[in-house]
């Protein structure tokens, strides 16, 4: 799965993710300097503007907020057909 925070749109990040659906959060771990912002825990708060990622086929995108700093945006793209996606959809808030 790859991360992006919002103000390095084009700035994507391989992570590893742990989905917590009972607390609606996305715990990730990463590799290298580059990755440290985009460690710690995210609240998954819905679906991104259309302006904010170009259209992939077979690929959604998932908008989520630090845990620790709200103020801190960040973009999860995952492969459509995986079984995280399902559960991704159903964490979003109504």
């Amino acid at each position: 799965m790859s991360l992006a925070p919002d103000d390095q749109m084009l700035s994507w990040r391989e992570v590893r993710m742990i989905i917590t659906p009972q607390r609606r959060t996305v715990l990730t771990r990463s590799r290298g300097a580059k990755g440290v912002q985009l460690r710690g825990e995210w609240t998954v708060i819905g679906i991104p503007h259309s302006s904010h990622v170009a259209p992939e086929y077979g690929v959604l995108h998932f908008a989520v907020s630090s845990s620790l700093h709200p103020e801190r945006l960040a973009i999860i793209a995952i492969p459509e057909h995986s079984a995280s996606s399902t559960v991704l959809k159903a964490m979003i808030p109504n």
